[in-house]
């Protein structure tokens, strides 16, 4: 009785301190945006900016940090709703290709820079699944954008998918620093993220992998890594093939 009252308020006390932790990241990743769009609209409201150019690279950074705020916003909102059990899904049989093409296009929306090297693999004919296409998508855009963010100069991503009779495989592989082996039963956890340089400079709520597998699993399926560290990650949405 005595061990099970330990580990229960060791449970309480981590949970707790998580979601501290939680409420300190999302307030800082708040700020961050909030700031930004503030000072971008006085420099437009004041005159500062006379140069064309320059107000165009003005408006594309307000819209930059106005769509990192709506996502930090949705994704928070997404939890919640996971958590409470309002989560409902609309699932359709498509071939896969239809989610594929949903997350790479709105992949490709947020990452106009020009370094991005995304290949995008997928067998023909597609097989179907029966899904929610906009979780699903969701899910594999959290794939993509975690890839790019953790690639440093190496941007080469590759979404293939492969299909059994049983599973198709929508897999999200990078180039960038990895994870550690002691962090890979974790980094599916909310609010957990793995402590580093570049998670450090990197924005993040903790969330996106939490909700990733969440939804996955409401679809009958799993999430997986493969990673080593300074080698690159290799995440890889397994979903049930949808039977004729």
């Amino acid at each position: 009785g005595v061990a099970y009252t330990g580990r229960v308020l060791y449970r309480e006390a981590r949970l707790s301190r998580m979601k501290t932790d939680f409420v300190s990241l999302v307030s800082h990743e708040l700020r961050t945006p909030v700031t930004s769009i503030r000072m971008f609209i006085e420099t437009l409201a004041l005159g500062r900016v006379q140069d064309p150019a320059q107000t165009q690279e003005v408006l594309r950074l307000l819209t930059q940090e106005t769509e990192r705020l709506s996502t930090l916003i949705e994704r928070v909102l997404d939890w919640s709703r996971i958590e409470s059990g309002r989560k409902e899904y609309h699932p359709e049989t498509m071939p896969v290709s239809e989610v594929v093409e949903t997350a790479v296009a709105a992949f490709r929306a947020q990452r106009l820079e020009g370094d991005l090297k995304l290949t995008v693999q997928v067998p023909e004919p597609p097989p179907d699944v029966h899904v929610d296409r906009g979780a699903i998508a969701g899910a594999v855009l959290n794939l993509l954008q975690n890839a790019y963010k953790y690639s440093r100069e190496d941007k080469r991503i590759a979404l293939t998918v492969k299909a059994t009779k049983r599973w198709v495989d929508l897999t999200v592989e990078d180039h960038g620093v990895g994870i550690a082996r002691r962090d890979h039963r974790r980094i599916f956890e909310r609010f957990y993220r793995v402590d580093n340089l570049l998670t450090r400079r990197t924005e993040g709520s903790g969330l996106g992998l939490a909700i990733a597998r969440r939804i996955v699993e409401a679809h009958g399926g799993y999430i997986t890594l493969q990673s080593e560290l300074g080698k690159g990650s290799r995440f890889t949405i397994q979903l049930p093939v949808e039977k004729a």
